[in-house]
């Protein structure tokens, strides 16, 4: 990846809104190098894309911390609803050497058909498989 693209997902991990991005991005080089900007930012939609690479390179450390692990400590998940749709947050906490928790974020956002314990079951096994 290049360095823009690397610049966008940091400043999408600390939660900068991808509308903010190209803005930010120009405002950074004209303070760093004192002179504009030869070439247009990336474009929001480029910096839309790039939060499914950020997306990809979370759920692989993820996979790849449960992966190393003989035994998942402890499973705990958030429901909630947004515009009347049901979505479930999935976490599995990791003991680490020293006893401290480690929680892993396995998605932060399954979709339900609905607010069933049984639904919300499925979702989480067809997540993690």
């Amino acid at each position: 990846m290049g360095c823009a693209a690397d610049l966008i997902c940091e400043l999408l991990l600390t939660g900068t809104a991808p509308s903010a991005i190209p803005k930010n991005i120009q405002i950074m080089y004209e303070t760093l190098y004192q002179e504009k900007l030869e070439e247009p930012p990336p474009s929001v939609n480029f910096v839309r894309e790039c939060r499914v690479v950020v997306e990809v390179i979370g759920e692989t450390i993820a996979a790849i911390k449960l992966a190393n692990k003989e035994t998942w400590d402890q499973a705990f998940g958030d429901g909630t609803t947004r515009r009347q749709i049901p979505f479930f947050a999935l976490v599995i906490g990791l003991l680490d050497d020293d006893g401290n928790l480690d929680p892993v974020v396995v998605s932060s956002c399954i979709f339900m058909e609905d607010e069933r314990s049984e639904t919300q079951a499925d979702g989480i096994v067809a997540k993690v498989s």
